[in-house]
Protein backbone atom coordinates (compact mmCIF):
# COMPACT_ATOMS: atom_id res chain seq x y z
CA UNK A 1 0.00 0.00 0.00
CA UNK A 2 1.01 3.59 -0.59
CA UNK A 3 1.84 5.84 2.35
CA UNK A 4 1.73 9.62 2.75
CA UNK A 5 5.03 11.33 1.91
CA UNK A 6 6.07 14.87 1.04
CA UNK A 7 4.63 14.44 -2.47
CA UNK A 8 1.22 13.65 -0.97
CA UNK A 9 0.96 16.46 1.59
CA UNK A 10 -1.28 18.36 -0.80
CA UNK A 11 -3.82 16.14 -2.48
CA UNK A 12 -6.78 16.67 -4.77
CA UNK A 13 -10.23 16.80 -3.24
CA UNK A 14 -12.91 15.51 -5.62
CA UNK A 15 -16.13 16.56 -3.88
CA UNK A 16 -18.65 17.78 -6.48
CA UNK A 17 -16.28 17.39 -9.41
CA UNK A 18 -19.03 15.36 -11.09
CA UNK A 19 -18.31 14.84 -14.81
CA UNK A 20 -14.97 16.63 -14.47
CA UNK A 21 -13.52 14.01 -12.12
CA UNK A 22 -11.66 11.98 -14.74
CA UNK A 23 -10.16 14.92 -16.64
CA UNK A 24 -9.21 16.74 -13.45
CA UNK A 25 -7.49 13.68 -11.99
CA UNK A 26 -5.56 13.10 -15.23
CA UNK A 27 -4.47 16.73 -15.29
CA UNK A 28 -3.48 16.57 -11.62
CA UNK A 29 -1.39 13.43 -12.16
CA UNK A 30 0.48 15.13 -15.00
CA UNK A 31 1.34 18.01 -12.65
CA UNK A 32 2.67 15.74 -9.94
CA UNK A 33 -0.30 15.11 -7.66
CA UNK A 34 -0.05 11.72 -5.99
CA UNK A 35 -2.92 11.90 -3.51
CA UNK A 36 -6.61 11.77 -4.45
CA UNK A 37 -9.44 12.11 -1.93
CA UNK A 38 -12.76 10.58 -2.97
CA UNK A 39 -15.80 9.04 -1.27
CA UNK A 40 -18.79 6.87 -2.05
CA UNK A 41 -20.94 9.96 -1.48
CA UNK A 42 -19.19 11.77 -4.34
CA UNK A 43 -20.22 9.06 -6.83
CA UNK A 44 -16.91 9.33 -8.67
CA UNK A 45 -14.77 6.47 -7.35
CA UNK A 46 -15.01 4.73 -10.71
CA UNK A 47 -13.79 7.81 -12.56
CA UNK A 48 -10.88 8.17 -10.13
CA UNK A 49 -9.97 4.54 -10.77
CA UNK A 50 -10.18 5.04 -14.54
CA UNK A 51 -7.92 8.08 -14.35
CA UNK A 52 -5.35 6.06 -12.40
CA UNK A 53 -5.56 3.09 -14.76
CA UNK A 54 -5.11 5.25 -17.85
CA UNK A 55 -2.19 7.22 -16.44
CA UNK A 56 1.41 6.07 -16.69
CA UNK A 57 1.83 6.18 -12.93
CA UNK A 58 2.21 2.93 -11.00
CA UNK A 59 -0.69 2.44 -8.58
CA UNK A 60 1.72 2.10 -5.66
CA UNK A 61 2.83 5.70 -6.19
CA UNK A 62 -0.68 7.11 -5.70
CA UNK A 63 -2.38 7.51 -2.32
CA UNK A 64 -6.15 7.06 -2.49
CA UNK A 65 -8.54 7.98 0.30
CA UNK A 66 -12.20 7.02 0.22
CA UNK A 67 -15.01 7.11 2.76
CA UNK A 68 -17.92 5.03 4.03
CA UNK A 69 -21.12 7.08 3.57
CA UNK A 70 -23.27 8.07 6.52
CA UNK A 71 -26.23 6.17 5.10
CA UNK A 72 -24.25 2.91 5.30
CA UNK A 73 -23.01 3.76 8.79
CA UNK A 74 -26.55 4.35 10.06
CA UNK A 75 -27.96 1.23 8.41
CA UNK A 76 -25.20 -1.10 9.61
CA UNK A 77 -23.94 -1.77 6.08
CA UNK A 78 -20.37 -0.59 6.51
CA UNK A 79 -18.85 -3.83 5.19
CA UNK A 80 -21.07 -3.75 2.11
CA UNK A 81 -20.13 -0.13 1.45
CA UNK A 82 -16.43 -0.95 1.80
CA UNK A 83 -16.77 -3.80 -0.70
CA UNK A 84 -18.61 -1.56 -3.15
CA UNK A 85 -15.84 1.02 -2.97
CA UNK A 86 -13.23 -1.69 -3.46
CA UNK A 87 -15.09 -2.97 -6.53
CA UNK A 88 -14.56 0.45 -8.09
CA UNK A 89 -11.10 1.34 -6.76
CA UNK A 90 -9.43 -2.07 -6.45
CA UNK A 91 -7.42 -1.05 -3.41
CA UNK A 92 -7.83 1.82 -0.95
CA UNK A 93 -4.88 3.27 0.95
CA UNK A 94 -7.03 5.01 3.55
CA UNK A 95 -10.69 4.26 4.23
CA UNK A 96 -12.55 6.66 6.52
CA UNK A 97 -15.90 6.77 8.23
CA UNK A 98 -17.36 9.87 6.57
CA UNK A 99 -19.15 10.90 9.78
CA UNK A 100 -19.62 9.58 13.33
CA UNK A 101 -23.20 8.40 12.92
CA UNK A 102 -25.38 7.46 15.89
CA UNK A 103 -22.97 4.90 17.38
CA UNK A 104 -19.35 5.81 16.57
CA UNK A 105 -17.86 3.01 18.66
CA UNK A 106 -19.83 0.24 16.97
CA UNK A 107 -19.01 1.68 13.55
CA UNK A 108 -15.33 1.88 14.46
CA UNK A 109 -15.28 -1.74 15.63
CA UNK A 110 -16.42 -2.76 12.15
CA UNK A 111 -13.69 -0.61 10.64
CA UNK A 112 -11.09 -2.36 12.80
CA UNK A 113 -12.21 -5.60 11.20
CA UNK A 114 -12.04 -4.08 7.71
CA UNK A 115 -8.49 -2.90 8.37
CA UNK A 116 -7.43 -6.55 8.16
CA UNK A 117 -8.62 -6.86 4.57
CA UNK A 118 -5.65 -7.06 2.23
CA UNK A 119 -7.10 -4.44 -0.14
CA UNK A 120 -7.23 -1.82 2.64
CA UNK A 121 -4.09 0.04 3.70
CA UNK A 122 -5.35 1.90 6.75
CA UNK A 123 -8.54 3.22 8.32
CA UNK A 124 -9.57 6.46 9.97
CA UNK A 125 -12.43 8.85 10.60
CA UNK A 126 -13.78 12.10 9.22
CA UNK A 127 -15.67 14.92 10.89
CA UNK A 128 -15.18 13.45 14.37
CA UNK A 129 -14.98 15.86 17.30
CA UNK A 130 -13.26 15.25 20.64
CA UNK A 131 -16.30 13.59 22.17
CA UNK A 132 -16.49 11.10 19.31
CA UNK A 133 -12.77 10.36 19.43
CA UNK A 134 -12.86 9.76 23.17
CA UNK A 135 -15.25 6.88 22.55
CA UNK A 136 -12.51 5.21 20.47
CA UNK A 137 -9.67 5.75 22.94
CA UNK A 138 -8.98 2.02 23.39
CA UNK A 139 -8.19 1.66 19.67
CA UNK A 140 -7.85 5.22 18.38
CA UNK A 141 -7.78 6.02 14.67
CA UNK A 142 -4.57 7.20 13.06
CA UNK A 143 -6.38 9.75 10.91
CA UNK A 144 -9.11 12.35 11.32
CA UNK A 145 -10.22 14.47 8.37
CA UNK A 146 -12.10 17.64 9.21
CA UNK A 147 -12.54 21.23 8.09
CA UNK A 148 -9.73 23.49 9.18
CA UNK A 149 -8.29 26.81 7.99
CA UNK A 150 -6.95 30.01 9.55
CA UNK A 151 -10.60 31.07 9.84
CA UNK A 152 -11.61 27.84 11.63
CA UNK A 153 -8.64 26.52 13.57
CA UNK A 154 -10.29 23.91 15.83
CA UNK A 155 -7.49 24.33 18.35
CA UNK A 156 -8.87 21.99 21.01
CA UNK A 157 -9.55 19.27 18.46
CA UNK A 158 -6.10 19.69 16.91
CA UNK A 159 -4.49 19.51 20.34
CA UNK A 160 -6.43 16.37 21.21
CA UNK A 161 -5.49 14.70 17.91
CA UNK A 162 -1.83 15.50 18.50
CA UNK A 163 -1.99 14.10 22.04
CA UNK A 164 -3.41 10.84 20.71
CA UNK A 165 -1.07 10.53 17.73
CA UNK A 166 -3.92 11.13 15.28
CA UNK A 167 -2.85 12.64 11.96
CA UNK A 168 -4.95 15.48 10.62
CA UNK A 169 -6.27 15.84 7.07
CA UNK A 170 -7.61 19.32 6.36
CA UNK A 171 -10.61 19.50 4.07
CA UNK A 172 -12.08 22.77 2.79
CA UNK A 173 -8.73 24.52 3.44
CA UNK A 174 -9.63 27.30 1.00
CA UNK A 175 -12.95 28.01 2.76
CA UNK A 176 -14.71 27.45 -0.59
CA UNK A 177 -13.08 30.67 -1.76
CA UNK A 178 -15.30 32.68 0.56
CA UNK A 179 -12.41 34.42 2.35
CA UNK A 180 -9.90 34.90 -0.46
CA UNK A 181 -10.81 38.57 -0.79
CA UNK A 182 -9.96 39.33 2.85
CA UNK A 183 -7.81 42.50 2.61
CA UNK A 184 -5.31 41.42 5.27
CA UNK A 185 -4.89 38.05 3.55
CA UNK A 186 -4.27 39.70 0.19
CA UNK A 187 -1.66 42.02 1.70
CA UNK A 188 0.14 39.17 3.42
CA UNK A 189 0.11 37.06 0.26
CA UNK A 190 1.65 39.92 -1.72
CA UNK A 191 4.38 40.25 0.91
CA UNK A 192 5.07 36.50 0.73
CA UNK A 193 5.10 36.45 -3.08
CA UNK A 194 2.17 34.06 -3.41
CA UNK A 195 -1.59 34.09 -3.90
CA UNK A 196 -4.09 34.24 -1.03
CA UNK A 197 -5.08 30.63 -1.76
CA UNK A 198 -1.46 29.51 -1.63
CA UNK A 199 -1.03 31.31 1.68
CA UNK A 200 -3.96 29.43 3.21
CA UNK A 201 -2.59 26.11 1.95
CA UNK A 202 0.93 26.91 3.12
CA UNK A 203 -0.43 27.68 6.59
CA UNK A 204 -2.05 24.25 6.66
CA UNK A 205 1.03 22.40 5.44
CA UNK A 206 3.29 24.34 7.80
CA UNK A 207 1.02 23.19 10.63
CA UNK A 208 1.71 19.61 9.59
CA UNK A 209 -1.73 18.88 8.15
CA UNK A 210 -2.25 16.78 5.04
CA UNK A 211 -4.31 19.15 2.91
CA UNK A 212 -6.83 18.44 0.16
CA UNK A 213 -7.96 21.52 -1.79
CA UNK A 214 -10.24 21.15 -4.79
CA UNK A 215 -10.12 22.79 -8.21
CA UNK A 216 -10.75 21.92 -11.83
CA UNK A 217 -8.68 24.76 -13.32
CA UNK A 218 -5.16 23.98 -14.45
CA UNK A 219 -3.61 27.16 -13.09
CA UNK A 220 -5.23 26.68 -9.69
CA UNK A 221 -4.23 23.03 -9.51
CA UNK A 222 -0.63 23.98 -10.23
CA UNK A 223 -0.63 26.84 -7.74
CA UNK A 224 -2.17 24.65 -5.05
CA UNK A 225 0.49 22.00 -5.51
CA UNK A 226 3.29 24.57 -5.40
CA UNK A 227 2.02 25.79 -2.02
CA UNK A 228 3.64 22.77 -0.36
CA UNK A 229 7.04 24.33 -1.11
CA UNK A 230 6.26 27.64 0.63
CA UNK A 231 8.00 28.02 3.98
CA UNK A 232 6.23 30.64 6.05
CA UNK A 233 8.13 32.80 8.56
CA UNK A 234 6.99 32.43 12.15
CA UNK A 235 5.55 35.93 12.19
CA UNK A 236 3.38 35.18 9.16
CA UNK A 237 2.03 32.02 10.78
CA UNK A 238 1.28 34.02 13.91
CA UNK A 239 -0.56 36.64 11.86
CA UNK A 240 -2.63 33.94 10.16
CA UNK A 241 -3.37 32.41 13.54
CA UNK A 242 -5.04 35.72 14.35
CA UNK A 243 -7.62 35.17 11.58
CA UNK A 244 -9.67 32.80 13.75
CA UNK A 245 -13.38 33.58 13.63
CA UNK A 246 -14.95 30.10 13.89
CA UNK A 247 -16.05 30.37 10.26
CA UNK A 248 -17.16 26.97 8.95
CA UNK A 249 -18.39 26.10 5.47
CA UNK A 250 -19.71 22.80 6.86
CA UNK A 251 -21.09 23.90 10.26
CA UNK A 252 -23.04 20.67 10.67
CA UNK A 253 -19.71 18.89 11.27
CA UNK A 254 -18.33 21.36 13.82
Amino acid sequence: MTSIDSASLIGLGTYRLYEKTYSTCRMAFEMGYRHIDTAALYKNEGEVARAIAESDIPREEIFITSKIPLKAILSGRIRDAARQSLEKLGTIDLLLLHAPGADPLSAWEVMLEIREWEEIGDIGVSNFNIQHLQLLKNSPPKWNQFEISPFLQRKELVSYCHSQGIKIVAHSPLVKGQKLDTPELITMADQCGCTPAQLLLAWSVNKGFVTIPRSTKREHLQANLEAREIILPTEVIQQLNGFEENYATHPQHC
